[in-house]
């Protein structure tokens, strides 16, 4: 049987009054399903500021400290460049292909 996947879709922009939100979401599906790794679909997101990122970094540390791999799907052109211009861009879209053994990926910090 191979890894199971979960996906979660974002439709609203994580700014500083909603990050809380999509970090609690986030980490509830963490925590509820058997997952080998989690894509967060954020093609409904044109906005991310230093809430949202933090958010994502924040489910990121758990998902890696789980054995979890994260991935973020279908970024609108403003997002991939914030994501890109803090450094995590790589971190949040690289590929999602199973844990290997030995290799673990470090927390970021946001």
């Amino acid at each position: 049987m191979g890894p199971l996947a979960c996906r979660s879709d974002v439709v609203a922009p994580p700014g500083s009054g909603r990050a809380a939100v999509l970090r609690e979401r986030l980490l509830r599906v963490l925590g509820e399903q058997p997952v080998t790794a989690l894509h967060v679909d954020l093609a409904g997101v044109t906005f991310v500021d230093c809430c949202g990122v933090g958010a994502l970094v924040a489910v990121r540390d758990v998902a890696v400290r789980a054995g979890i791999q994260m991935r973020v799907d279908h970024l609108q052109r403003i997002v991939r460049m914030v994501l890109e211009e803090v450094g995590l861009l790589g971190a949040f879209t690289g590929p999602v292909d199973g844990p290997r053994p030995g290799s673990e990926s470090p927390p970021l910090t946001a």
